[in-house]
């Protein structure tokens, strides 16, 4: 059984190996979750200032009809920003910090009024974000290497938009489910 000395020791051993983890962290990922975590804390501190009001739902009654609509629009949004790197990287920034904002704008709102409505966001939630950082990957690329490996850049286009038509799934069929427990 380690003593004290050795605890301390491993615990200080740990740290260490978690910072150099931290520091190997690619760039694109840093700032991608960067700007989205600060647009979060914006989105916050506005919902502080401006009023929800419900609005309506542009989704129809068909859980096939919303799964369509959402993947649709979602999986468009991914396509553009891979368009869009060729030209400028500000559309897929912008992209990352509305929906910070957003997210952020939503969370204050729920926690004002009834925090047992976060629950609803954390089935899709859970995947979406990282799907959104994931696009921190498409920004770092530029025109070159997208030509030298444009194969390469259809691969990782089309892992992406699975897990975006992935997203929409838990979205429409899983989130629902949620709703017992508000």
């Amino acid at each position: 059984m380690p003593g004290v000395q050795e605890k301390g020791l491993l615990g200080e051993r740990l740290a260490r190996e978690m910072l150099e983890r931290v520091k190997k962290l690619p760039k694109y990922l840093a700032k991608t979750a960067a700007l989205f975590a600060l647009f979060f804390i914006i989105g916050c501190l506005l919902s502080l200032f401006i009023k929800a009001s419900p609005g309506e739902s542009n989704l129809t009654a068909s859980a096939f009809e919303n799964l369509k609509a959402i993947a649709l629009k979602n999986c468009l949004l991914i396509v553009t920003i891979y368009l869009s790197v060729i030209f400028t990287k500000l559309y897929g920034y912008g992209v990352c910090c509305v929906n910070g904002l957003i997210l952020g704008l939503t969370c204050g709102w729920i926690v004002q009024t009834n925090i047992r409505l976060l629950l609803l966001l954390l089935p899709h939630g859970i995947f979406e974000i990282p799907n959104i950082l994931a696009t921190g990957y498409i920004l770092s690329q530029n025109e070159e290497s997208i030509r030298k490996n444009i194969k390469g850049y259809a691969a990782v286009l089309g892992a992406h938009l699975l897990f975006t038509l992935f997203c929409a799934v838990i979205e429409v069929f899983i989130t629902p489910l949620f709703q017992v427990f508000v």
